[in-house]
């Protein structure tokens, strides 16, 4: 029989999954992980991954996940197979800033489905024969987006992709932007914790349309610059945090 106080330093020896793995999670911050073998009214057996039994009692837990919830490794961390997400993103390169917010929902383990919103900022500068001019666009864009992962374990390779209309919003270096397209796709790295928060790398390829005006701030100027179909491509470097139970 063994004690549910088990030093975390155990699971960090052995990263493999746990087939049918469950997490009692106890108050005071232990956890235990295992198979559920019986229950009483009192507490609960456990059969832990290393082979030995530990009884809990109920008034102990305050959270559980069952193995059709959740992935679980031998290191005491877990991915979610069930339920809604929540994904805080932050993108940049030269030109460009994003920050979105996904709610993405786990489809067969392997898919992760969900919708978002965001804000972006986009720069580009051109010369003309008469002045040096800016395009600035703030855009809100509302999107679909879709993960898949390569391989199943508390780290996992993955593509994934967005498409979506963008709400472009008109600057004074650019006082007319009309709404346009916005997509992206690319390759990251996912990193499973044993705690509620899970992070995300990766670098992808970032389209985003627009049209308008550009203001001409020459004194000689007598119209503004017109500018339409315009793409703003670039290679975005993101981060992200995913929040779930």
């Amino acid at each position: 029989m063994t004690c549910f106080g088990v030093s975390q330093g155990v699971y960090a020896q052995n990263k493999n999954a746990i087939p049918d793995g469950e997490i009692y999670k106890l108050k005071g911050g232990r956890k235990v992980i295992g198979k559920t073998i019986s229950k009483s009214s009192q507490d609960i057996s456990v059969e832990t991954f290393w082979g030995d039994t530990a009884n809990i009692l109920k008034s102990r837990v305050s959270k559980h996940f069952e193995s059709d919830e959740i992935d679980v490794y031998k290191n005491g961390k877990y991915n979610l197979k069930k339920g809604w997400k929540l994904h805080h993103e932050v993108g940049f390169f030269a030109d460009h800033i994003h920050s979105e917010f996904t709610f993405s929902k786990p489809i067969g383990g392997r898919v992760d489905l969900g919708v978002g919103l965001g804000h972006h900022f986009n720069s580009f500068s051109f010369a003309s024969a008469v002045d040096w001019h800016f395009i600035e666009v703030h855009s809100i864009p509302f999107y679909a987006k879709g993960r898949f992962y390569f391989n199943k374990g508390s780290v996992r390779l993955f593509a994934e992709g967005k498409f979506g209309y963008a709400i472009n919003i008109p600057t004074n270096s650019t006082p007319t932007a009309n709404n346009g397209i916005v997509m992206d796709a690319g390759l990251g790295v996912y990193f499973a914790t044993s705690y509620r928060i899970r992070h995300s790398v990766a670098i992808k390829q970032y389209a985003l349309t627009a049209s308008g005006e550009a203001r001409n701030w020459s004194d000689e100027a007598i119209s503004n610059i017109t500018f339409s179909d315009f793409q703003f491509n670039t290679i975005v470097l993101s981060y992200s945090i995913e929040f779930g139970k």
